[in-house]
């Protein structure tokens, strides 16, 4: 993998467990240690759990974005451990959680492996996702795909389009 001290990259953050909106903040903090300014943030969404297989709380979720001079292996092990810091258990798993922290975009570079695919797959599936990147980054390209958020939020498909999001702050 190639060596950037630029890479911009973009996470998601959820929680749908405890006091939601104290991990999201906590996530961010946390973040903001490992990630390079500057940050930017999308609104904070309130969203319904999707693609799970018990009923769950809402989420609460926000895009944050920011520099990073690592590989994405070694960003995607700080995100675990923050994950596991505010108490998740079980990676991998469509349980309800403490603190979620996905890799959605790492520069332009496309990666398919066994613990890690970029663009993270359910970028294309969660409106809170694309709203939220296009609230922030709407001309970032989204390698593999041709498209930027911009295009990609212009062609939103209507099983997307019609998920449950509702902005909590700007």
């Amino acid at each position: 993998m190639r060596y950037n001290p630029n890479f911009q990259i973009a996470l998601s953050l959820g929680s749908n467990l405890g006091d939601r909106t104290f991990y999201i903040t906590e996530m961010e903090n946390r973040l903001s240690g490992i990630l390079v300014p500057p940050f930017k943030r999308s609104s904070l969404m309130e969203t319904e759990p999707v693609d799970v297989a018990e009923r769950q709380p809402p989420y609460l979720n926000r895009i944050f974005c920011g520099g990073y001079a690592h590989d994405a292996e070694k960003l995607l092990e700080q995100c675990f451990q923050i994950e596991r810091e505010l108490g998740r258990i079980e990676k991998g798993t469509k349980l309800a959680r403490t603190a979620d922290i996905d890799i959605v975009l790492f520069g332009d570079l496309k990666i398919s492996g066994e613990k890690l695919t970029i663009p993270h797959p359910q970028l294309f599936t969660r409106r809170f996702c694309i709203e939220g990147l296009h609230e922030i980054v709407p001309e970032w390209n989204i390698p593999g795909t041709g498209f930027t958020v911009m295009e990609l939020y212009d062609t939103i498909r209507l099983a997307v389009k019609n998920q449950k999001v509702d902005k909590i702050t700007a």
